[in-house]
């Protein structure tokens, strides 16, 4: 990768013999003769030989892995496949006796013993982040380098030259051709999905912000994935197309899925412990009724605690820990300032259900398709990450949506009088006078009050207004307050 290659036979067969000469060098270093004539093999010299050859220690919050660094991209090494890497070199040699002998003295030196493993050296480089400027997807024959205006293609030599390292899990496993032209199926799949040009721009933008490995401090949001019946009516609506969103974004980053219904993330101290150097996002799929959100809002804004099992609790840096998204039938019903500050709603618009699936649409299952139809979809992803970071995370509210969703929470009739009566800004009222002609399920005032109260501070947020509240003639009244 990034190095410089012939189809030239001769030329071929000359860097073949060369590579061969050089690595059986390498070979005879490795080992040696005892007095007695038994073939061994050197610690010390393994140790040099699988440095020279660019194997290094790198952190997984926690815990030491190996690595091999070839043109600035690290493989991830167990000491299995370590150990059938020098197996490969000394097969070179044709020699039964010394890949006998490594059979068994490589095994106990690699394999069951740490102490040539954890004795290489860490990794110096720093590895590729996004900025907020641009983000890099990386395919097998090409970097594609997204910016606010355009993109440009970057080869791998170039990549080189930036000092920094990526991990052979983030390269695509497809090539990239630019083109424009035909629209992809997941293209027409998005816009089905989507009712206007706003609300297209928005979840392309939101695509774009998951797939982009940048961190803001101030743009530290959970994507919450549902659909616009499961909003109104807090009740399921499923097939509308939240896990094609979440399968079309496994293609180009490294995913983490957790089952949300079974998921404790309040009390089970291993819950992270999934999450690795290569996790860009973390999802929780299908979260029930009365997902505690709150739960979430220190893994948003802070470092990432994780502890796994039989090893230290370690830290990931916020600027390095994976973003997160949900998918729901639900609502997440908290709508103080806090949580909106830390929410960013998808809502997709059923136009796909139990009754018409995409495959009924398209004719054929999305992302089983030909190479030139894989080609769409990647132009279509890189285009929503530029659009992101043109425009940023642009959010969408649908009126009617909202007040259908407000009253499935309060009562229709709640909902009207408020519209009707208690719509004025810096009006004091009463919210025990308003209780008192309400249908909620208690007679006990105080009760009703609470209620009520609770119906108020969710009207307020979706009309985005303040509460003021002032003890007058010994009654809490309270106004509303741009």
């Amino acid at each position: 990768m990034g190095k410089t290659t012939t189809n030239n036979p001769k030329v071929l067969d000359e860097l073949g013999k060369h590579t061969k000469k050089e690595k059986l060098k390498k070979i005879k270093k490795l080992s040696t003769r005892s007095p007695t004539g038994k073939l061994i093999y050197k610690e010390a010299a393994l140790c040099d030989y699988l440095e020279k050859e660019g194997y290094h220690l790198l952190d997984n919050f926690g815990a030491q892995i190996t690595g091999q660094l070839i043109d600035n991209v690290a493989h991830i090494k167990t000491p299995q496949d370590v150990f059938n890497d020098v197996l490969a070199l000394i097969k070179i040699q044709d020699n039964d006796e010394l890949r006998t002998s490594w059979m068994k003295q490589g095994e106990d030196m690699l394999i069951k013993r740490k102490a040539i493993l954890g004795s290489l050296t860490k990794l110096k480089l720093d590895r590729h982040r996004d900025t907020k400027d641009n983000a890099r997807l990386f395919y097998q024959n090409t970097i594609v380098v997204i910016a606010k205006k355009d993109y440009r293609l970057e080869t791998y030599e170039q990549f080189r030259k930036s000092g920094k390292y990526i991990f052979s899990q983030q390269i695509i496993p497809r090539n990239y051709i630019r083109s424009v032209g035909k629209k992809s199926d997941f293209g027409k799949f998005s816009r089905l999905i989507t009712n206007d040009e706003k609300h297209l721009l928005s979840y392309r933008t939101t695509l774009g912000y998951l797939i982009s490995n940048y961190k803001n401090p101030s743009l530290a949001k959970a994507v919450i994935v549902s659909d616009m019946l499961s909003q109104i009516e807090n009740e399921a609506y499923g097939r509308s197309g939240k896990g094609i969103i979440i399968k079309a974004l496994s293609y180009l980053i490294n995913i983490v899925e957790y089952n949300g219904k079974a998921t404790d993330l309040k009390y089970d101290r291993f819950v992270y412990q999934n999450v690795t150097v290569l996790t860009a996002l973390m999802v929780l799929q299908d979260v029930a009724k009365g997902f505690v959100f709150e739960s979430l809002f220190s893994t948003l804004t802070d470092s990432m605690s994780i502890e796994r099992k039989h090893q230290s609790k370690t830290s990931i840096p916020f600027s390095q820990s994976p973003k997160i998204a949900l998918t729901t039938n639900y609502t997440i019903p908290q709508d103080t300032d806090s949580f909106k500050d830390r929410k960013h709603l998808i809502m997709l618009n059923n136009f796909f259900n139990a009754k018409n699936k995409p495959v009924q649409h398209f004719k054929k299952l999305l992302f089983d398709w030909n190479e030139k139809e894989w080609n769409r979809f990647d132009n279509y992803m890189v285009e929503c990450v530029r659009l992101f970071l043109k425009n940023g995370l642009i959010g969408y509210t649908n009126k009617n949506v909202e007040r259908l969703k407000l009253i499935s929470q309060t009562s229709e009739e709640f909902v009207e009088l408020m519209e009707s009566e208690y719509c004025f800004v810096s009006s004091f009222f009463s919210i025990k006078k308003i209780a008192a002609g309400m249908d909620v399920p208690t007679d006990e005032p105080s009760s009703k009050s609470r209620i009520v109260g609770g119906w108020i501070d969710l009207y307020a947020a979706y009309k985005g207004y303040n509460i003021e509240r002032r003890k007058l003639g010994g009654v809490i009244k309270i106004c509303f307050r741009p």
